[in-house]
C-alpha cells in the first residue's frame, strides 16, 4: 500500500521500508524481519524518489519486503538511499515481486536472474529517467498492458461503470428497463457508436457493441445479454485493474527476448498462434486442461511429430477412470480399442474377473491402439517437458465450437492439426508421409523429425491486447490471478514508504 501524506512543517523525507514481525517467513532478505530505514535530509533527491514512484505506479508495482537489500548493506547518505530504492524497484519491475510457486502455478520456463550489480551500474552511469526506461519487459504485449492499466485506472477515477440488474436475457428489438444501464456500461469502457439515449429499446447499435464486448471476453458473440455476458459486464473495474496487474507480473517471469519464430498457446483463451517475423502465420482454437487438470506453463520445442500415435494412458486415468468402469463394463477396453501392454494372450482383459478386484492389478499399463478413434487422433506433436504435456489431434471435433474449452486432462488438442503439419513440413516431398489426417487408413506409427524445430511457449494470459490494441479479458479458469492478487495485496508486502518534505507530498501522477 502507498501512504500519501501532505507535508506542513516537515523538512525531512523518511523512507521506511515495510517491516514485518520476525515470525513472518521471508520478512526480510536477511531473515531478521527488520525493515530498512533510510533517512534523507533537507537535500534529499526527492525528484528521484518521485520518478521511481511514478514509474512504479504506471507499472502496477509495489516493492515487496523480499526485494529489500540486507539491513547490513543499508547506506546512510541520501544518494545511496535513492540508489538502493532504485535497485529494489529494478528487481520488482524487471523480474517480479512474487514467484510462480506463490500463485500455485506449474511453471517450466527459466526465469531471468536479477543482477543487482548491473542495476547499480545502470543507476550510476546514466540519467535516472534512462535507467528506469530499460527496467521493465520490452515486449509489445507488456507495453499494451501498461497502457491498459492507465486507461482502466482512468475509468475507475471517473466512477467506473454501472451494475446491470439481473433478469431475463435480453437482445435486439426488446424493450427492457435495463437498456439505459447497458448503454452506460458499454460507453464507460469505450464502446463506439452507442448512443446515450434513455430509450428502453435494444437497438442495432447496442447489439453490435454487445457482440464486440463478447468477442473481447471469449463469449459466444450472439448479441444476447444472457447470464454469462451479464456476469462479465458486472465485473467491477477495480477487478479488471487487478487482473491487468497480475498479467503484467507474469510477463516479468518470462525471458527478456522471444524467438522471432515461435508457437504460442494462451491457456486462458484456449487458442494457438504461430508468430513469424512479427506477423501471425497460423491461428487456431485449442482445448486445454480442465480446472481439475490444469495445463502447465512451459517452454519447449517441437522437434518431431508422431503419425498414427498410440496413446499410453496415464496411470492416474487408468486408476481413477478406466478401472472403475471395467468393474461394471468388462468389455470397456475393447469398446475403446485399448489393450493391456504385455498381455498378448488376452490383450483386452476379457478373461479377467474385474468385478472381483478392489484395486487395479499392480504394474498394469494400458494403451489405445492407433487410429482415427484414438484420443490423440492421427498426429502427436512432441514437446519435451517434465509434465509430459504435448499437442495433438483429437476425434472430438465438436469441442472446438464451444467458447470455453478447458476440458482436457492437461494436454492440448488442436482444432486444425493438418495446418500445423503443413507449416512444419512445407516441402511437398514430405507431405505424403503426413497425409491422411482424419481419415481411416494404415495404422503404422511413424516418427518424423522436424527439419526446422519450432520453439513453443505455453502461457496463461487472462488480460492481453488484441490485434487492434483493445484489451481482451478471459476467465481465470485455474485461479492463478486470484492467488497472485492475494499475494501481491498481502499485508506487509509492497511500498510502505512515507515521503515527507517541505510543501510537497508524493502522489501518483495521472497517466
Amino acid at each position: 500500500m502507498i501512504k500519501m501524506i501532505s507535508c506542513t512543517a516537515f523538512t525531512a523525507a523518511v523512507l521506511i521500508a515495510a517491516s514485518s514481525s520476525a515470525s513472518s517467513p521471508g520478512a526480510s532478505a536477511d531473515g531478521s524481519g527488520r525493515g530498512a530505514v533510510m533517512v534523507m535530509g533537507p537535500g534529499a533527491p526527492l525528484r528521484g524518489v518521485t520518478l521511481i514512484l511514478d514509474h512504479a505506479y504506471r507499472h502496477g508495482v509495489q516493492l515487496s519486503p523480499a526485494a529489500r537489500l540486507p539491513a547490513s548493506s543499508q547506506a546512510q547518505g541520501p544518494d545511496d538511499a535513492l540508489k538502493q530504492l532504485f535497485v529494489r524497484y529494478a528487481r520488482a519491475v524487471g523480474f517480479g515481486q512474487i514467484s510462480p510457486a506463490t500463485a500455485g502455478m506449474a511453471w517450466d520456463i527459466t526465469r531471468p536472474e536479477f543482477d543487482s550489480g548491473a542495476a547499480q551500474a545502470a543507476y550510476e552511469n546514466g540519467s535516472l529517467d534512462a535507467a528506469l526506461s530499460v527496467l521493465p519487459p520490452s515486449h509489445p504485449g507488456y507495453s499494451a498492458l501498461v497502457s491498459a492499466l492507465a486507461r482502466y485506472r482512468s475509468i475507475a477515477a471517473r466512477g467506473g461503470w454501472p451494475r446491470i440488474p439481473a433478469g431475463r436475457l435480453f437482445s435486439r428489438g426488446m424493450n427492457d428497463g435495463r437498456v439505459p444501464a447497458l448503454r452506460r456500461r458499454l460507453i464507460a469502457e469505450g464502446a463506439e457508436r452507442v448512443s446515450g439515449s434513455q430509450s428502453l429499446i435494444f437497438d442495432e447499435g447496442l447489439e453490435a457493441a454487445v457482440i464486440g464486448f463478447q468477442r473481447r471476453h471469449g463469449l459466444q458473440p450472439d448479441g444476447i445479454v444472457g447470464s454469462k455476458t451479464l456476469t462479465a459486464l458486472n465485473i467491477p473495474v477495480e477487478q479488471r485493474i487487478s487482473q491487468i496487474i497480475a498479467n503484467m507480473e507474469r510477463w516479468r517471469w518470462l525471458p527478456r527476448a522471444f524467438p522471432m519464430r515461435r508457437l504460442e498457446v494462451n491457456i486462458a483463451a484456449a487458442n494457438l498462434k504461430v508468430q513469424e517475423g512479427g506477423r501471425q502465420s497460423l491461428r487456431m482454437r485449442v482445448v486445454v486442461g480442465s480446472r481439475r487438470h490444469p495445463t502447465p506453463v512451459l517452454q519447449s520445442t517441437i522437434g518431431k511429430v508422431l503419425i498414427n500415435p498410440p496413446w499410453n494412458v496415464p496411470d492416474s486415468i487408468w486408476r481413477r477412470e478406466i478401472f472403475p468402469r471395467l468393474r461394471n463394463q468388462p468389455d470397456y477396453l475393447a469398446s475403446k480399442h485399448m489393450v493391456i501392454v504385455g498381455r498378448n494372450d488376452d490383450p483386452q482383459g476379457r478373461q479377467i474377473d474385474w468385478r472381483s478386484l478392489r484395486v487395479p492389478p499392480p504394474g498394469t499399463r494400458i494403451q489405445q491402439i492407433p487410429g482415427s478413434f484414438n484420443a490423440l487422433g492421427r498426429v502427436k506433436f512432441d514437446v519435451p517437458n517434465r509434465f509430459d504435456v504435448y499437442l495433438h489431434d483429437t476425434p472430438e471435433r465438436t469441442l472446438f465450437k464451444r467458447p470455453e474449452r478447458a476440458l482436457s486432462h492437461g494436454c492440448i488438442r488442436l482444432e486444425r492439426p493438418e495446418k500445423l503439419l503443413a507449416y512444419l513440413f512445407p516441402d511437398a516431398a514430405l507431405r505424403p508421409r503426413i497425409a491422411g489426417i482424419g481419415e481411416d487408413g494404415p495404422r503404422e506409427t511413424k516418427s518424423v523429425a522436424v527439419t526446422n524445430p519450432l520453439p513453443v511457449f505455453i502461457l496463461y494470459w487472462t488480460a492481453f491486447a488484441g490485434r487492434n490494441g483493445t484489451v481482451h479479458f478471459r476467465n481465470d479458469v485455474y485461479g492463478h490471478d486470484s492467488r497472485m492478487i492475494a499475494a501481491l495485496s498481502r499485508p506487509g508486502r509492497g511500498f510502505q514508504e512515507t515521503f515527507l518534505a517541505t510543501g510537497c507530498g508524493w502522489k501518483p501522477h495521472a497517466t
